[in-house]
């Protein structure tokens, strides 16, 4: 099998092009940076800097390819402005039309859970309704993830391209998912000992990198996968925000309160559900609470 990982030297893209060449495969991988794919002299992988944007290079590197598999985001994680927005939409849509006229075997985006917003019902799976404007704080990453969705299933729809739309929840490897990068607010009232306040039973679940790997191989190349959209998420490393709040302050060796509030809405109280492609796919996480606390 020929893969363009777009997106390849990043986080997910790295561990996934480890994999494609371990099980003998020919990769191509466009980014902006090599970063660490310098580790991985393989006569069977293609690097090529570029952007998604640049579409005689989308053109080029798409020649030939079975599986394109977009993991890439311009601009990284904190996407803030209408440029950066435009930017991913408009590149995913040279992939698409590059994707279609190469007539590839199979189209693979990687989504969000946060695509969700809002909580209407527990646990959320993918009929849930998707309202990611909802979304506190960073709206313009969920409703760009959504878009870019529609984006895939709109050739999918028209053009027949086989598409397959993976939402991911928050993806860690090395570092503890304690430490989530969206918790400095606890850290400074830790640090000035003030008051912690936490709703009752609130919390998030994550998915190891390597899970997230095992989903994509799992769904390449599978018709049970065309057409689908699968949330990807470790039920078992659910944990909550008393919990987090608990170790910053023990971290921090702070004497704040950890005070517990009743929400007067619904909170994730208990992890997205992950029970369709574990039915369909057959994937099944192996990381343990523990494992993602001792990372």
């Amino acid at each position: 099998m020929k893969a363009l990982v777009v997106g390849g030297a990043g986080f997910v893209g790295y561990r996934l092009v480890k994999r494609l060449l371990a099980e003998g495969n020919s990769v191509t991988v466009l980014d902006v940076k090599p970063r660490r794919l310098k580790r991985l002299p393989s006569p069977n992988l293609k690097l090529v800097l570029g952007n998604m944007t640049e579409q005689r290079v989308v053109q080029r590197v798409m020649k030939g390819v079975d599986v394109v598999y977009h993991i890439a985001l311009v601009g990284g994680f904190s996407i803030r402005n209408l440029k950066l927005f435009n930017a991913n939409l408009q590149g995913t849509l040279n992939l698409l039309r590059a994707a279609e006229s190469q007539k590839i075997k199979q189209f693979i985006f990687t989504s969000s859970t946060a695509v969700y917003g809002k909580r209407r019902y527990l646990p959320v799976d993918e009929e849930h309704p998707c309202n990611p404007e909802e979304e506190s704080g960073w709206r313009l990453y969920p409703l760009m993830k959504f878009s870019t969705e529609k984006l895939c299933r709109l050739f999918y729809f028209t053009f027949k391209l086989p598409v397959t739309v993976l939402r991911l929840t928050y993806v860690f490897c090395r570092k503890s998912v304690y430490d989530v990068p969206w918790t400095g607010w606890m850290i400074e009232k830790a640090k000035n000992n003030e008051t912690i306040e936490v709703f009752e039973g609130e919390g998030f679940a994550s998915v190891h990198v390597d899970e997230v790997v095992e989903a994509l191989m799992l769904a390449t190349l599978n018709e049970k996968a065309i057409g689908q959209v699968f949330n990807i998420v470790n039920p078992d490393t659910f944990v909550t925000y008393y919990e987090i709040a608990r170790y910053v302050a023990k971290k921090t060796c702070s004497k704040s309160h950890i005070k517990i509030v009743k929400p007067t809405e619904m909170v994730n109280s208990v992890p997205v559900s992950s029970e369709k492609i574990r039915r369909t796919l057959g994937w099944k996480p192996w990381t343990t609470k523990a494992d993602a606390i001792k990372c």
